[in-house]
This record gives structure tokens, C-alpha cells and sequence, in this order.
């Protein structure tokens, strides 16, 4: 099963900054097919050279004029076609993961101590790990991440594979592969485009922009749910901005 990850930083409607790391699960066996039916649908909506040369990302899909045309009741090509996207996705029963972040202290996702991985990737891996024992007992995770660098990515390598082999915890999810592996957009990779495409999506609706909540509540169902106790949780975990001590 191959995990595709992406990033977003932004400042919400009340001032306050948040991260959101997120992607979405597809089974090997399904790539190839997907790739194709994403390139057909963007061939079909913009035409051969935006399909052969253009890779999705939210900045394009939710530009801020598209919403305006929406509004004007002209219609945006951007947004039908995310929408079709989205239908797609779950008609695939693709699930989607991530974790949202406004504590100042974690926000970066950036894993500058290479033996105490943040809390963020920790909680995200606790979501997979128990997505896949309940789920596919008999297949491994492979995380991809967007390639953000050299130094990033070589950071963000150490920590996650020390936390994977030398934590008794990270030795207990044996059903990700204990390396991550790290890829490029740019290349037609459908998947990270559509890590980048969820990302927004969850992005936009925790700055608390009201005009993604259609998109929202399409990707809210793709979330995966499940119970604990008499608790359900979903495969988004938010982390709040802490209280600050009263005087």
C-alpha cells in the first residue's frame, strides 16, 4: 500500500498559524489505472498539453478567482473539476490521512532532532499502523513524501527511520516498511498530486475559509473512521494551540 504525503503552512481567518501534513492510501495495484484515469480527466477538462505538462496543485485548483466566478454564477472549470476528482476518489475507495497543527512548537514538520521524532508523525503513523492491521493485516505501508530537498528530506529520513528501528513503539508498527521514500510531483506523480490536492482541502478549511467546505465534506467521507472504547475516531488527528498558563 503506498502512502502519498504533502505539506502546507497558512495562516487562518483569526491569525493564527497552522500546518497540515496529509495524503491518501492506494494500493499498488490500482496505480497504474488511476494515473491513467486522472490523466484522461484532465485531458477531457484542459486539454492535452495541460495534461501532458501540468501537474495538479492547490494553488491552481483554488485560485481565489475561481471562487469569485463561482460566486458570480459564471462557473469555475477548476473547481467542476475537482469535484469530479473527488467523486472519482471515493468512488475508488481511496482513504485519506493527515494531521493539522497549531502548535507553534511542532509546525514546521521540519524534524530537526533526529532521535525524537514529533508528536505530528508519531499520531500520523499510529493512524496507519492501525489502518493496516485492521484493514490489510497481510501488506506492508510504503510512505512517500514530496521531495522538499536534500537537507529536508535527509532530516526527515533520519528521524522517522531511528523512530521505526530504536523506539519500542516505532518497532510495534511492523506494518510500515521502516523507511521513508521520497518522490518528485513534478514527474506525473499522480499520487503526490493528489496529496497536494487533499492537502489544500484540509488546509483552506482549518484557516476557516468557508467557500472549500463543499470540498470538505466530499473528502471528510473518505476519512477513515473507527471505534476505540466508545470513542470513533477518523484518520485526520488535529493538534490545538496550547492554553497559556493564567496569571
Amino acid at each position: 500500500m503506498l502512502f502519498f504525503f504533502d505539506e502546507t503552512f497558512r495562516e487562518s481567518v483569526r491569525g493564527h498559524r497552522l500546518s497540515a501534513l496529509c495524503g491518501i492510501a492506494i494500493p499498488e495495484d490500482l496505480l497504474s489505472q488511476i494515473t491513467t484515469d486522472v490523466y484522461m480527466m484532465k485531458y477531457s477538462s484542459f486539454g492535452e498539453q495541460f495534461a501532458k505538462e501540468r501537474e495538479l496543485k492547490a494553488k491552481t485548483l483554488f485560485k481565489p478567482r475561481s471562487f469569485h466566478n463561482q460566486r458570480a454564477g459564471k462557473g469555475s472549470p477548476y473547481l467542476t473539476f475537482v469535484l469530479d476528482m473527488l467523486r472519482y476518489i471515493k468512488r475508488q475507495k481511496i482513504v485519506t490521512f493527515g494531521v493539522v497543527c497549531f502548535d507553534v512548537e511542532m509546525i514546521t514538520f521540519s524534524c530537526n532532532d533526529p532521535y525524537d521524532l514529533d508528536r505530528t508523525y508519531k499520531a500520523l503513523f499510529e493512524q496507519i499502523d492501525g489502518y493496516m492491521s485492521r484493514e490489510f493485516p497481510n501488506r506492508k505501508a510504503k510512505l512517500v513524501f514530496d521531495d522538499v530537498g536534500y537537507g529536508a528530506n535527509n532530516s526527515r529520513a533520519t528521524a522517522i527511520t531511528n523512530f521505526f528501528n530504536r523506539t519500542s513503539v516505532g518497532r510495534g508498527y511492523d506494518t510500515i516498511i521502516r523507511t521513508p521514500f521520497f518522490a518528485i510531483s513534478q514527474a506525473h506523480n499522480v499520487g503526490l498530486q493528489l496529496a497536494d490536492m487533499m492537502t489544500g482541502i484540509v488546509g483552506m478549511r482549518f484557516q476557516g475559509k468557508r467557500e472549500i467546505m463543499p470540498y470538505w465534506r466530499l473528502l471528510h467521507d473518505m476519512l477513515y473512521t473507527y471505534t476505540l472504547g466508545s470513542r470513533r475516531y477518523t484518520s485526520l488527528r488535529v493538534f490545538k494551540p496550547k492554553r497559556k498558563a493564567q496569571k
